[in-house]
């Protein structure tokens, strides 16, 4: 199974109804020129930019045009069902300032657009070659731009590399009732385990998308 159809068949992050709350909290005074000088601290306060989110996934691009309304975002994903998620939230909140794009990170140069800041967090590490990815992204950033990236650490994962290879030797597939059949098994895991924290914790491990995305994805580095 291709990357691409993995994320069609488990959209991730689990599409949000709508981002009215979401606004609300960008609405706060003082936090968008916070945010700007997080990023920028050389630079005079200005939200009108470019930004590029690389891997965009069901919603993150609208959340960026709905942080930045001065800015234009561009979003670009493999999956036509994550970017018809990210049409349908720009469609609702009337964001003309959000263009959306099926595009690779690896053709990223060809779109002849150099951004003031890209995004691209929990992406490069499920690349065939994440550095040639972030290759890409360093060549379409401008010279005083900024790079927001996330990637898996490590050590943080050692619970989940484990489940992976419980799957991998098991055979476990992404079908609903295999996925069904691994949630029930993870609910056996006992307390010590390197996993232990992260199913009582984080709100992902209950919901059948985001647990294959974390488990069952094919491709991971």
């Amino acid at each position: 199974m291709s990357i691409a159809e993995f994320y069609d068949r488990h959209p991730y992050p689990p599409p949000p109804v709508d981002l009215h709350a979401y606004a609300q909290r960008w609405r706060e005074p003082g936090r968008a020129r916070a945010n700007f000088h997080l990023l920028f601290p050389w630079r005079t306060f200005d939200e009108q930019r470019l930004i590029l989110v690389a891997g965009c996934g069901t919603a993150q691009a609208a959340r960026y045009a709905i942080r930045h309304p001065e800015a234009s975002v561009l979003g670009i994903d493999v999956s036509p069902a994550s970017l018809d998620e990210e049409r349908r939230l720009k469609e609702l909140h009337g964001l003309d300032n959000l263009e959306l794009r099926e595009l690779p990170i690896e053709e990223v140069e060809g779109l002849g657009t150099h951004f003031d800041e890209i995004v691209c967090t929990g992406v490069l590490h499920h690349l065939e070659d994440p550095e040639a990815g972030l290759r890409q992204l360093a060549a379409v950033l401008k010279p005083d731009g900024v790079l927001h990236a996330m990637v898996y650490a490590c050590y943080g994962r050692t619970g989940v590399t484990m489940i992976q290879e419980y799957a991998r030797r098991l055979g476990v597939e992404t079908s609903r009732d295999e996925i069904r059949d691994l949630a029930a098994t993870l609910v056996e895991i006992p307390e010590g385990h390197p996993l232990a924290h992260l199913l009582r914790d984080a709100p992902d491990f209950r919901r059948f998308d985001a647990l294959a995305d974390a488990l069952l994805n094919p491709r991971e580095q």
